[in-house]
């Protein structure tokens, strides 16, 4: 293709469409729960675009007899992750999930969770949902127990991530794997998340929020698989105005807490707010795409490269040159008939 700056202008309205496809309802598809237990409290299945084919039940009442004996029974003692137990004569006993998936499902697999509720758990095999795009939202540790506030932020992070990818496949014309985000619990709460965030603005803590964001990330799922290229950012309440820190070290890309606490819409031209998380992610997961700075790499000349999203251009005037493009279709990320 000829190199253009295509802007959206009437092309965001497909942008948006494709986006309100992906965005869906923010309820969890990758639960565990025994067949009998708490089924009226499930929520209903949302069908979405973001893909679940890596996200596998776990059978609690099976893991409640492995653990401690025939007699044992599963419990369900509230709606948080935590509410599980094994019931042995009467005894609470603690229900080991991590070993529950290493013995139904083998070290392929390891403990994960698309939420906080009691059927937010999964077991997940990230090495075959490669290449694939991860999103993961950290919580801070004073919203853990938020059910309906940990939704909500997954929500907004999903309507804005919805929005990279819909605008991705206007400008490269092909999309890539997105897995439903998975949610990590953090030992720190919203006040020093912010903090951290805005400690980027000063010498020498321009990365703080990326490392401690990676080392949240590895502290519950360890080292992500190669052709896996992870999405970060933070649920901290309200964390719109926290909108400094994005960065990227691939295979990770981190952006501020803003993108978990604004909406992007279904349709129409995006906020402000939203405009800059889209940008945020966009950008950075261009870097672990091995995408590079146009202006200073010499793939156009100026001003046209600075309208690249890989510049400091938001969506949805951001663009990507033809160079860029060539290299997105060749990472193997990307499928034209996806």
């Amino acid at each position: 293709m000829a190199r253009q700056r295509t802007r959206l202008g009437a092309a965001w309205a497909a942008c948006a469409s494709a986006a309100a496809v992906l965005a869906g309802a923010s309820a969890s598809a990758g639960a565990a729960m025994p067949s009998d237990v708490g089924a009226a409290q499930a929520e209903p299945a949302v069908v979405r675009d973001f893909v679940t084919d890596p996200y596998h039940p776990i059978d609690l009442r099976r893991a409640a007899v492995d653990q401690y004996g025939p007699g044992a029974e599963v419990v369900l003692e509230g709606d948080h992750l935590y509410s599980w137990a094994a019931s042995v004569g009467g005894d609470r006993r603690v229900l080991d999930l991590a070993r529950a998936v290493r013995t139904q499902y083998g070290p392929t697999h390891q403990l994960a969770t698309t939420g906080v509720h009691a059927f937010d758990w999964a077991a997940v095999e990230l090495e075959a949902a490669a290449p694939a795009v991860l999103p993961v939202m950290l919580v801070s540790s004073d919203h853990l127990f938020d059910i309906d506030g940990v939704r909500d932020g997954l929500a907004r992070f999903e309507s804005v991530l919805a929005t990279v990818a819909a605008w991705y496949e206007v400008h490269v014309g092909a999309r890539y794997r997105m897995l439903q985000p998975l949610v990590v619990r953090t030992d720190r709460d919203a006040a020093s998340w912010a903090r951290i965030s805005r400690d980027t603005t000063e010498e020498g803590l321009r990365y703080e929020l990326l490392a401690e964001a990676i080392d949240a990330y590895r502290s519950e799922l360890g080292d992500p698989p190669d052709q896996l290229r992870v999405v970060i950012s933070i649920h901290t309440g309200d964390g719109s105005d926290d909108w400094y820190g994005a960065a990227a070290r691939p295979p990770f890309a981190v952006a501020p807490p803003r993108a978990t606490s604004v909406w992007c819409p279904a349709s129409g031209v995006p906020g402000p707010e939203c405009a800059n998380a889209a940008y945020a992610i966009g950008h950075e997961l261009g870097h672990t795409f091995g995408l590079g700075h146009p202006c200073e790499d010499g793939l156009a000349p100026d001003p046209e490269c600075r309208g690249s999203i890989m510049e400091t251009t938001e969506p949805p005037g951001a663009t990507l040159l033809e160079p860029e493009v060539a290299h997105l279709l060749g990472t193997g990320f990307f499928d034209r008939d996806g």
